[in-house]
């Protein structure tokens, strides 16, 4: 069962710019009045069992769009997420923070193909939109230029942020999402999405906005690395329904880690 803690804060839906920049605009709307709180489906386990499938690739999507504050309070609408935008591109860039979405997902693959005796290869693609509708059957069309495998693992940071809501406190975000999707069918086997711990989010609660970005932002680290490794915990055992299998620890996201489609054979231990 899936209790508060492992479902998403909020959700979010994503806009183009239209200035040649790959930038994402993100909205922010609270999981109250959206559907993708709601969506959760463990894995199939006999669709899994009459896949027969060999291989499996994790596809990573990394969001470009970490949210800041909006500086000016009187700008609201569509000024105020782009004055966010500008604000936490800068907030990342000085703070060198990175998404942690790719080690989130080899934590998840590598012990997963293990255990189903799967070949896994890893694939960096572009975010796309998320998508609302609970309980999917069937996924969409893979993106162009996908290797074409019998499983794709799909991981993608769905909203990220750091604020500074009027009240004083600061609050610190991580929405991510997993999918299983078996290539041949786009059957959706498995899918869900977890965010930030109660805890992490009262911590942030007792903080100013100074506090979180002081030391090179590192409490905003901490919290990202805190909630990635709880998102690999849920989504192996509530997801993919794999209790016995070893706890990966993501690291601290604070270096780039390298994109690619080179394989990624699990390795025993």
């Amino acid at each position: 069962m899936v209790d508060g803690a492992n479902r998403p804060r909020y959700c979010a839906s994503t806009v183009h710019g239209d200035r040649g920049l790959k930038a994402w605009v993100w909205v922010v709307v609270f999981a109250t009045t959206t559907s993708c709180a709601s969506t959760w489906k463990p894995l199939d386990v006999n669709a899994l069992e009459r896949a027969k499938a060999k291989t499996l690739l994790l596809v990573y999507r990394r969001s470009d769009s970490f949210l800041g504050p909006n500086t000016n309070p009187l700008v609201g609408g569509m000024l105020g997420v782009v004055r966010m935008v500008n604000e936490g591109q800068k907030i990342q860039t000085e703070n060198h923070i990175v998404d942690p979405i790719q080690d989130l997902g080899s934590a998840i693959a590598v012990p997963f193909a293990r255990k189903q005796g799967l070949f896994l290869e890893t694939y960096a693609e572009l975010p796309i939109p998320i998508q609302t509708q609970p309980h999917r059957q069937i996924a969409p069309p893979p993106l162009p230029g996908r290797p074409s495998r019998d499983l794709y693992l799909e991981v993608q940071t769905e909203a990220w942020s750091v604020t500074a809501p009027l009240f004083g406190y600061a609050a610190v975000h991580y929405n991510a999402s997993a999918r299983l999707v078996e290539e041949k069918t786009h059957k959706v086997l498995a899918e869900g999405h977890c965010g930030n711990t109660d805890e992490a989010t009262q911590e942030a609660a007792k903080r100013s906005y100074d506090d979180v970005l002081a030391n090179h932002a590192a409490f905003v680290k901490a919290v990202l690395t805190q909630t990635a490794s709880h998102c690999v915990e849920v989504f192996q055992t509530s997801l993919l329904l794999a209790p016995d299998l070893k706890p990966q620890t993501v690291s601290s996201p604070v270096s780039p880690a390298r994109d690619g489609g080179s394989p990624d054979q699990p390795k025993d231990d």
